[in-house]
């Protein structure tokens, strides 16, 4: 799974890495978890030769304020399933846990971010 460690670099412990580019298809919800926790969601629209896919993310904290409906950004993080309780019944939903979140216009910082990442991986398959 991908983290943050204290100092912002990006650390793997695990093979659940993900790199998604793409438009953010509406404005970020801010929620206040039970916990205390701010979690911030939104969905991602990505485009492949197969087709377009809507992408949910989940990031813990908040969001720039110039990440809006529309914003091409590049998202680094892993996929987990949550489960949470609603109406009395246990869901589930699988998304994008974000650990970086970056405005792909801002090129070099985007690319630090990715290359960091598959360093890292690099280096946890030990090739």
């Amino acid at each position: 799974m991908a983290v943050r460690s204290d100092d912002d670099v990006l650390e793997v412990s695990g093979v659940n890495c993900v790199v998604l580019r793409g438009a953010v298809s509406n404005d970020p919800d801010v929620r206040e978890l039970s916990s205390g926790k701010v979690v911030t969601t939104f969905n991602l629209s990505t485009t492949t030769g197969a087709g377009t896919w809507s992408v949910p993310v989940s990031f813990e904290g908040m969001l720039a304020n110039t990440i809006i409906a529309g914003s091409d950004v590049v998202v680094v993080g892993a996929v987990r399933r949550r489960f949470f309780r609603t109406g009395g019944t246990v869901q589930s939903r699988t998304e994008v846990s974000a650990s970086k979140i970056v405005a792909s216009r801002k090129r070099a910082t985007a690319r630090r971010v990715v290359d960091t990442m598959f360093d890292d991986v690099l280096a946890l398959l030990d090739i």
